[in-house]
């Protein structure tokens, strides 16, 4: 599971695979999720509404008590949906904003980053980020005053709900907040990654494709058109700013390996390697052993935190296969063992004997032979 959203009665789940769940309360038809959907990269659910955005830049709607679906069959090469209070927003690769509710989208609104539909009815504030870090907001503010509090910048992400808004101010170095999904693109088509990020800005953004820079690519969102077999592979965005950098990849345009074949193959690499390692317990003390696998499985704690990569990350869970669930566990029975059999061989000590109407108590030393 790589994503969830939360509506007024139901809530959605993106698997890794790009499938769809859905539970809760389905009024409106929210929950039916079409059989055979896949190849879904983000998900959200409205008041009694779900949107979800397919990897080719397409949107598939459900539910919505007024009838708001029209214009989600023709919309394309959007990076990103919204679902709210009898209101659907899209943001498409261009940096505007489509989408319809009782107040509309504010015309030549361009430049947008990230969008949030509101969840009020009679409070309704719809909100959208711009790339210089500003916001604009439109609808009705219930309370009255601005949609947007004067001086508001460097946001990173925003929320709207039915009585007040939030704004996250962008500090410290890069955080991702999403992950990129790996996804089947057809020949000749198109593709939409799209990565959210937090942290003191400004933040700088450079997409890669097999580890080497893409020229143009500096911005939230890689547009992959025209696809031609040589563009299958691995991508991966980097994020810096004055503080850090911190990079995401996995994101695939054709069928690669997941993370439960990437696990197996770090399990049976293991395995392979338990025998070898294993019985250096018999050559070395205790205490050396002890503490190299305490440090091999640290290391590996680290090394899954900070995986950067697929050979980062196959390392890392080889690494704690190896030593968490393996020779951690076979530390245990020759240790044992070991200080039983040291303890025979060292200073026993004798019942005490009663001699002449007084304890007695003596020592005997016994030697290994």
């Amino acid at each position: 599971m790589v994503a969830v959203s939360g509506g007024y009665s139901h809530s959605l789940a993106l698997n890794a695979d790009g499938t769809v769940m859905a539970w809760g309360i389905d009024t409106d038809g929210q929950m039916d999720v079409p059989a055979g959907l896949r190849n879904v990269v983000a998900i959200a659910a409205g008041a009694d509404s779900s949107l979800v955005l397919k990897a080719d830049g397409t949107v598939a709607g459900r539910g919505f008590s007024r009838d708001l679906t029209n214009g989600l069959s023709g919309l394309t090469k959007v990076v990103a949906v919204s679902a709210g209070w009898n209101e659907w927003l899209a943001l498409k690769a261009d940096g505007t904003v489509v989408g319809q509710s009782w107040y509309g989208v504010p015309s030549g609104l361009t430049n947008i980053v990230s969008i949030c539909a509101s969840s009020g009815n009679d409070h309704h504030i719809s909100l959208a980020i711009k790339a210089d870090g500003t916001v604009a907001g439109w609808g009705f503010n219930f309370f009255g005053g601005p949609m947007v509090p004067p001086g508001l910048s460097n946001v990173v992400a925003v929320a709207s709900d039915s009585s007040h808004s939030l704004a996250l101010v962008g500090g410290g170095s890069p955080f991702l907040r999403n992950r990129l999904i790996s996804r089947t693109a057809v020949m000749s088509g198109n593709t939409y990654f799209r990565i959210e990020a937090s942290g003191a800005w400004p933040l700088s953004y450079q997409w890669q494709f097999t580890g080497a820079d893409l020229p143009g690519a500096t911005g939230p969102v890689l547009v992959l058109t025209n696809l031609q077999p040589g563009q299958a592979g691995t991508y991966s965005v980097k994020v810096s700013n004055a503080l850090g950098t911190v990079a995401r990849q996995w994101g695939v345009p054709q069928n690669t390996p997941q993370f439960g074949a990437l696990y197996a193959g770090a399990t049976l690499t293991s395995a392979a390697n338990l025998p070898f390692f294993g019985r250096l317990i018999d050559r070395v003390t205790l205490r050396t052993f002890s503490l190299a696998v305490g440090f091999g499985l640290v290391t590996a704690c680290f090394a899954m935190a900070l995986a950067s990569n697929v050979a980062v990350l196959f390392l890392a869970i080889l690494d704690q296969r190896l030593t968490g669930q393996g020779l951690l566990s076979l530390t245990v029975s020759p240790a044992m063992a070991r200080v039983f059999t040291e303890a025979r061989q060292g200073v026993e000590r004798v019942r005490p004997q009663r001699c002449l109407g007084r304890w007695e108590s003596a020592q005997v030393l016994l030697q290994a032979s």
